[in-house]
């Protein structure tokens, strides 16, 4: 399984619970990638951040606009992806 997650509003929110969910996709074998609207220079600083909760993942992606997320979850070919607003996968 491909599994998107996004920060602000859902790591951020309850990142052991998302450190748990996604150490068990990685050893599950799932691929998982976060997914974020920032500035891609904030590359550092996001990983630093993902690295302290504890999240798991293979892939960063930064999208462009709300909007951009569904294309970059088209493109990863995602089954699944977790966000806090609906309209950036409408």
């Amino acid at each position: 399984m491909r599994v998107g997650l996004d920060i602000d509003g859902l790591l951020n929110e309850r990142p052991e619970f998302f450190a748990f969910i996604s150490a068990a996709l990685c050893a599950g074998g799932h691929f998982v990638t976060v997914l974020r609207y920032r500035e891609p220079t904030r590359r550092e600083q996001t990983e630093t951040q993902l690295a302290a909760w504890g999240i798991n993942f293979h892939e960063l992606h930064f999208a462009r606009a709300l909007s951009d997320k569904g294309r970059l979850c088209r493109e990863l070919r995602l089954d699944v992806y977790f966000d806090d607003q609906d309209e950036c996968v409408v």
